[in-house]
């Protein structure tokens, strides 16, 4: 199947070696990847394809990256590979630049170009011819660019755009970079957007199946009108350095829409202009900036002289009151201020306000223990003969609180495959009630399709609630994604030393008063202590998270170079399981993940988590230290058995030296060999 824009894998594998066609494969990556294009062209390639570099076809004496090359420099780069005029132009890579090769063939006059629908990725999967090596030899031919046409726009016209709201200005960055609260991922290159703009990442325009397939029209429609773009308007397709732009421009091309621009120049010349203005995110609560400043304000007061920097710890189990009036005025908003030390303290409702800041929901409960938030939620959701989809790769107490408690109390749960995405709703009967998310998953990080979950959801008026501990409020936000209740086991990063038990729900809507009542019911209460030291560690968390992400991601790229591991289980690091979704989703990670071995022999694990100096054996995470952990879900799956075949070690790698940890692993690789 084909049309005027993308062509399919088996009518492409048909017409293979026809005169008159070319494959074009256009792999390529940006620097800080570390990856070759041409590399990986060589290490396989659809059979007869041919390669070309973006960078051979981008002008290379201009200050900005990737910028569009001159009339003459394309038409010989392209006739170099035989290509003329005539010539039919299949385009495909094994990532996201096939748009930006198909824009710049039609911008200088050729319309003889398809896109590969889901690219090399896609011709694996299903099976099709592969070649490897370099390509084979061409005769050169005459392609003739015509002078570029006007879907080109500079800063002059994204200023006047910004001025006059005349055009949209869609970018196409990862929400992180979009906000600013991830670089922009290039040195001296400030980050945000600019005004007016809205983040439509290109992500969201592929299907997240790992085949970068483009989405249908309607999807795209349907992000564009939940971005608040007017599709009447013209469109001003901007990203990092105008490759991914493309995206956008492409999808809108197929929806009918032809007033449309690619700002060439992109951010990498808007951002690093000081005469342009630039946008970044803003918590509007008590003034507070970015992520960082309102980790260091948020629940504490900033704006009376003479106060402490900490909310003072306040150890209460009862407050007086002086008139029966001022009593009866505070029963009647009992979750409002002090008015039972069970219900909250100063100190524990400084720190229920600085994490709903932080997660961009309405309100937080503090709770005893995450597991106590956990439960809670279940409680203010559910009733006797409710059901609710729990996912399984739940972690392990969980399970045990719906198989002993909630079963008890005649409310069932089904448990469903973690990646089932938007097919939940297959699952859903009249007395469903609640979906219940954990993303990653304990022990194997499968990654949830959270948006696609919470759409089905709100369409069946069903509530969600989500365990999202592994990222933090830092890097990744349910609220904001209209889940009901987030819940953070906040024992781990956000107290950050391994020395208090803490849970935390943040609430979005009418979720706030069951979840409060059924946690005023249970008694689970934070204590004063223990939330101060929540409010500590939130102080820090940002720091740390950042040493623990960069540290995860150097031992999960080492483990999966080793010959003994057979697969890593990180969501951060590229090709693993979940890494699309992660990376539309997340602004980062954490320093927790799983390896598996390659089958062992008998003791060989225990010689190498025994032996181990940094790593310590202990079931909990999110302190400073490091901690090693054997992993068992082929005990507990439900719904699709464990694959695995060698033995799951969870690890969380903390703050320590990252060549101590190294060389500790190391070691306990050798004790293996030795076994």
């Amino acid at each position: 199947m084909a049309d005027d824009f993308l062509v399919e894998p088996e009518w492409l594998e048909s017409r293979l070696g026809q005169p008159g066609m070319v494959v074009l494969d256009c792999t390529w990556f940006v620097p800080e990847f570390g990856k070759s294009g041409l590399d990986e062209f060589r290490n396989g390639h659809i059979a007869g394809a041919l390669y070309i570099d973006l960078n051979d076809i981008s002008d290379a004496s201009s200050p900005y990256v990737n910028m569009l090359p001159s009339q003459a420099q394309f038409a010989s780069e392209i006739g170099r590979l035989g290509i003329s005029n005539n010539t039919l132009v299949v385009v495909c890579d094994a990532n996201y630049v096939s748009a930006r090769v198909w824009w710049m063939f039609r911008l200088f006059g050729h319309d003889r170009v398809r896109i590969l629908n889901g690219g090399f990725r896609r011709w694996v999967a299903e099976g099709r011819p592969v070649e490897t090596g370099d390509q084979a030899p061409v005769m050169p031919a005459v392609f003739a660019a015509t002078p570029p046409a006007a879907q080109v726009a500079d800063w002059r016209q994204v200023l006047a755009a910004i001025d006059s709201g005349e055009a949209t200005i869609a970018d196409a960055r990862t929400p992180g970079r979009f906000t600013g609260e991830l670089s922009s991922g290039y040195p001296g290159v400030a980050g945000g957007h600019m005004p007016t703009a809205v983040n439509i990442a290109w992500s969201q325009l592929i299907e997240q199946d790992g085949q970068f397939r483009f989405v249908g029209i309607e999807e795209v429609k349907r992000l564009l009108v939940n971005a608040s773009v007017d599709l009447d308007k013209p469109v001003i397709a901007t990203c990092g350095s105008g490759v991914t732009a493309a995206i956008i421009a492409f999808q809108l091309e197929r929806m009918g829409m032809h007033d449309w621009r690619i700002y060439d120049a992109s951010w990498h010349e808007w951002g690093q202009r000081t005469d342009l203005p630039k946008r970044s995110i803003r918590v509007e609560r008590n003034g507070i900036g970015k992520q960082d400043s309102l980790l260091v304000r948020a629940g504490r007061n900033i704006h009376t002289s003479g106060s402490s920097v900490n909310p003072p710890v306040v150890r209460a189990s009862t407050f007086v009151f002086n008139t029966l009036d001022d009593f009866h005025k505070a029963a009647a908003k009992p979750f409002d201020g002090p008015f039972y030390g069970r219900i909250g303290t100063p100190v524990t409702l400084a720190f229920e306000k600085a994490v709903a800041a932080l997660e961009g929901g309405d309100s937080a409960i503090a709770t005893s223990s995450g597991l106590a938030a956990i439960t809670g939620v279940f409680m203010a959701f559910l009733n006797k003969g409710d059901h609710v989809l729990v996912p399984d790769s739940v972690y392990d107490p969980v399970r045990r609180l719906c198989s002993r408690t909630l079963s008890r109390m005649g409310i069932e749960t089904i448990y469903y495959d973690p990646t089932i995405g938007a097919g939940i709703e297959a699952l859903i009967r009249p007395e469903t009630r609640l979906i219940y998310m954990e993303s990653p998953g304990s022990g194997t990080f499968e990654v949830q399709d959270v948006p696609a979950i919470v759409r089905v959801a709100k369409t069946r008026g069903i509530r969600t609630a989500i365990d999202s501990t592994w990222a933090t409020p830092l890097f990744f936000k349910p609220a904001k994604l209209g889940v009901d209740a987030t819940i953070q086991a906040a024992t781990k990063y956000i107290v950050g030393h391994s020395d208090a038990m803490l849970g935390v729900v943040t609430t979005v809507g009418d979720a706030f008063l069951p979840v409060r009542v059924a946690l005023q019911d249970t008694g689970a209460c934070a204590g004063s202590e223990e939330a101060n030291l929540g409010l500590r560690g939130l102080r820090t968390m940002a720091v740390r998270l950042r040493h623990h992400q960069a540290s995860g991601l150097r031992v999960a790229a080492w483990l999966a170079a080793r010959p003994e591991v057979a697969r890593v289980l990180h969501p951060g690091l590229p090709g693993a399981p979940g890494y699309d979704l992660w990376r539309r989703d997340f602004t980062g990670a954490c320093g927790l993940f799983s390896f598996e071995f390659k089958p062992l022999v008998e003791g060989a694990l225990e010689a190498f988590v025994d032996g181990l100096d940094y790593f310590k054996i202990g079931f909990s995470w999110g302190g400073y230290e490091s901690l090693v952990l054997p992993a068992h879900p082929e005990r507990s799956r439900l719904v699709k058995p464990w694959d695995g075949k060698g033995p799951l070690v969870r690890l969380h790698v903390g703050l320590e030296d990252i060549d101590d940890l190294i060389a500790d692993l190391d070691a306990g690789m050798a004790r293996i060999a030795l076994t």
